[in-house]
């Protein structure tokens, strides 16, 4: 058997594997003419997103969700604009702000794990993945007690207030998926 190695073809007698962009592989007949080398596809695994199709499955659901509830926040602010002015005065900017900057901070606590853990770096990768749970508790901590007090004014607004109905439901989902 011929044994070619070039480039990023390796061929062995009449088979060929090629190697493309590091992870995908084509294995392919190969004829020969004077010159140049022929190649047969047989089957071709091409770029795929990395992870289960049902982790995508489910985030895809998720993005829906979010945009149907923005949606639903958009019409309903422009449908009773007073109420919502009157409800978003409630919201307390420094608690937001807080939520937000751990947040972010705990995703990229999330990434340096990650890359940590790339490097082989396990004891480092577990140190950040603390860094994101502190953060992640502190959001938990923050929004709670944002509820206790919303969720009096709730009450003292009524059960007809879709400003707080709204902001519990995208809220609560968030929460959600923090905890």
């Amino acid at each position: 058997a011929t044994v070619v190695a070039s480039h990023n073809l390796l061929q062995v007698g009449p088979m060929a594997v090629c190697r493309l962009h590091g992870t995908e592989t084509m294995t392919s007949t190969v004829s020969s003419t004077s010159d140049h080398l022929l190649l047969k596809t047989d089957t071709i695994a091409g770029p795929r997103l990395r992870g289960d199709l049902g982790v995508w499955f489910v985030i895809l659901l998720e993005l829906l969700t979010f945009a149907i509830l923005f949606v639903a926040y958009a019409f309903a602010r422009n449908r009773e604009p007073a109420l919502f002015q009157a409800g978003q005065a409630t919201l307390d900017l420094h608690s937001g702000a807080l939520n937000t900057v751990l947040l972010i901070t705990g995703s990229w606590c999330v990434a340096r794990a990650v890359q940590a853990v790339r490097r082989d770096a396990v004891q480092a990768g577990a140190r950040w993945l603390v860094g994101s749970l502190v953060c992640g508790a502190g959001f938990v901590v923050v929004k709670l007690a944002e509820y206790a007090g919303k969720a009096q004014a709730w009450a003292d607004m009524g059960d007809d207030d879709t400003f707080y109905m709204l902001y519990f439901i995208l809220t609560g989902f968030h929460f959600l998926h923090v905890v």
